[in-house]
């Protein structure tokens, strides 16, 4: 729109030009404006033009607006973002090499997600207790059983994965449960505890093919709900 644009005089168009370097801002770019002099024909009257007629003009102006590559500050913004800044304790390469450092860092939001159990207060609230010892005897209790959940889904994501399976999941099937989905998916199961003798049994009930493929994929089978007690 702006190379259409013609002014009538220098001024204005150099008025304009500078205006417009003010208002537009590039980041890895020079924008150049060049005020050039046009000839701009003159409108002629009704009629067919003699032959040897010429063609008035008018001397008018225009922006000429190009952009130029800005090595400088590209090269400024590659530095600047080749940069990924940590620190840490371990100063042993070996054992903790940046490349690991790096991804342990980028995984620890799914670390953190898990804490919002702990966190909750549904889950560890009221805490009767007193002794400072006991409470942190508890919260370490309750960072082992994190751990274990942890482990759970890692585990039965693996094997899905590595079998081709899928489970219900909070939106249709998924091969990447959460703790909460493998829990909602083993609930039903029933154990019946009958004495015979002097001895104590237990039978399952209500059994689906969702709870043996889960409890499959932990490397169990369903006798370790049928067991003697």
């Amino acid at each position: 729109m702006l190379k259409k644009k013609v002014f009538a005089c220098e001024k204005d168009a150099l008025t304009e030009a500078s205006r417009m370097k003010d208002k537009k801002k590039v980041l890895y770019h020079s924008l150049n404006l060049d005020v050039k002099k046009i000839e701009v024909p003159v409108k002629r009257g009704r009629g067919r033009p003699r032959n040897d007629e010429k063609v008035q003009t008018l001397e008018k102006w225009m922006i000429d607006a190009s952009f130029t590559l800005s090595s400088d500050k590209i090269s400024e913004r590659q530095k600047s973002e080749s940069r990924y800044v940590l620190a840490t304790s371990i100063l042993n390469k070996e054992r903790l090499p940046d490349d690991e450092f790096l991804k342990v860092y980028k995984g620890q939001a799914g670390v953190e997600s898990n804490f919002k159990w702990a966190k909750n207060p549904a889950a560890v609230a009221p805490i009767f207790l007193n002794n400072e010892n006991r409470i942190l005897a508890l919260g370490f209790v309750y960072l082992v059983a994190l751990m274990v959940y942890t482990l759970m889904e890692r585990m039965i994501r693996k094997k899905l994965k590595e079998e081709g399976e899928v489970i219900e999941g909070n939106k249709g099937m998924t091969d990447n449960p959460t703790g909460q989905v493998l829990f909602k998916n083993l609930r039903g199961i029933s154990v019946a505890i009958f004495t015979i003798g002097d001895k104590i049994y237990k039978n399952t009930t209500n059994l689906t093919d969702m709870h043996k493929l889960i409890v499959s994929l932990f490397g169990f089978g369903m006798q370790i709900y049928q067991q003697p007690a």
